[in-house]
């Protein structure tokens, strides 16, 4: 996905500005005035909507990779990149809605569908990225000893060790239907990981689980286990329940 992400950028922005000229013509003074003009408007009810500073970060760094290979194999004499001023990105606080509507709608979600109950369970307590939650399987859920404390509760445990890419739709064909590729975790084996649940999540999927689903995944359609959810689907259907949950106020 990030060499989709590159090749749109270069598309969408890059090429249009220098793809018919020679790097060497390319002055850092015009490379500069582009990271200007990109972050403003285009005017008009249908004008593009200029980057962000991230984005404009993005566009730099590709520009800089591109010309920092055709320097070491010889193809240009100059890398021009080293005399443009790096645009600065811009650290975002973290972002989350109020705790009162989180509980509205885990309380919506109980009350009418356990499978999104335990994908926003999976999101707003364990932290669990989406690619992470939609590739989750039955088997990933792990029942252990009894916990020696005053609930006398076995121990429950969610196992988190695989990801779920998209594939671009311009890299599919024709009308081929949507595509997903079944990777590691973001960052590997390093975020691999047995998270501990709590008794009501236990008991949720307790309830949701008989033995043929083993080897299912949780997030998939009835009849159709050995096929997850595309990334889009759980959007929608979380979409779909937000505007349930808070119709009222």
């Amino acid at each position: 996905t990030t060499k989709d992400h590159d090749a749109l950028r270069f598309n969408k922005w890059i090429a249009p500005e220098f793809g018919n000229r020679a790097v060497e013509d390319v002055k850092p003074t015009e490379i500069q005035a582009f990271y200007t003009r990109v972050r403003l408007d285009e005017p008009g009810p249908t004008g593009r909507k200029g980057l962000g500073p991230n984005s404009v970060v993005r566009l730099h760094s590709l520009l800089a990779a591109m010309t920092n290979y055709a320097y070491r194999e010889q193809l240009i004499g100059t890398k021009p990149l080293d005399f443009v001023i790096k645009p600065r990105g811009q650290v975002l606080p973290p972002r989350s809605p109020d705790k009162q509507y989180v509980d509205m709608l885990i309380d919506y979600l109980w009350d009418n569908d356990r499978q999104m109950y335990l994908a926003v369970r999976f999101a707003s307590g364990l932290g669990l990225r989406r690619s992470e939650i939609i590739c989750l399987k039955w088997s990933d859920f792990l029942i252990g000893h009894l916990i020696q404390d005053d609930t006398n509760q076995p121990e429950a445990t969610l196992r988190v060790q695989r990801g779920l890419v998209a594939v671009p739709k311009r890299r599919r064909e024709g009308n081929e239907p949507a595509k997903f590729i079944i990777t590691d975790t973001k960052t590997g084996a390093a975020s691999h990981r047995n998270l501990s649940l709590d008794t009501k999540l236990r008991k949720a999927m307790e309830a949701m689980y008989h033995v043929e689903l083993t080897n299912c995944y949780i997030f998939s359609e009835p009849g159709h286990g050995d096929t997850p959810w595309h990334p889009d689907t759980l959007n929608r259907k979380l979409d779909k329940s937000r505007r349930a949950a808070y119709a009222d106020h």
